[in-house]
């Protein structure tokens, strides 16, 4: 499909859109570990190694997804997530952009927006650069 997409227009990038699941034959994994065996039936690193998707993509939500019981433990996650996606994406030649994240720690006092700004942080400092990033939503 990212073929005919380009094909139509070769002026614009082509994403896939994905959650940003791999798979590396872990041999036993949650639903929503990113280097899963295949749990989730889709690997993005191998959808982004097709020559005609312009760059990787992924969501991120550690809280929702059982990856993590507190804000620390989102910190961590995301902050893993993020620098491990880059390095690939940017193995692959090709821009990484977190195109969907948020958090939700449940505690209405401005946790959100430091776990959120970790987040950002490790993006800026990371030594292979998220390319881009759109925050999805606060709750």
């Amino acid at each position: 499909m990212s073929g005919f997409v380009r094909q139509q227009d070769p002026n614009h990038m082509v994403g896939v859109g994905d959650e940003g699941f791999w798979c590396q034959g872990a041999a036993s994994c949650s639903p929503w570990d990113w280097f899963c065996n295949g749990y989730t039936g889709i690997d993005s690193v191998a959808l982004t190694s097709i020559s005609t998707v312009s760059y990787s993509s992924a969501h991120m939500y550690p809280k929702d997804w059982g990856r993590s019981t507190d804000d620390a433990g989102a910190i961590y996650f995301g902050n893993k997530f993020i620098a491990d996606h880059s390095a690939v994406a940017h193995a692959l030649n090709k821009p990484f952009l977190l195109g969907e994240y948020g958090h939700n720690s449940g505690s209405g006092d401005g946790v959100d927006a430091w776990v959120l700004q970790s987040w950002v942080y490790t993006m800026q400092q990371s030594s292979v650069m998220t390319d881009a990033a759109s925050y999805w939503m606060m709750w």
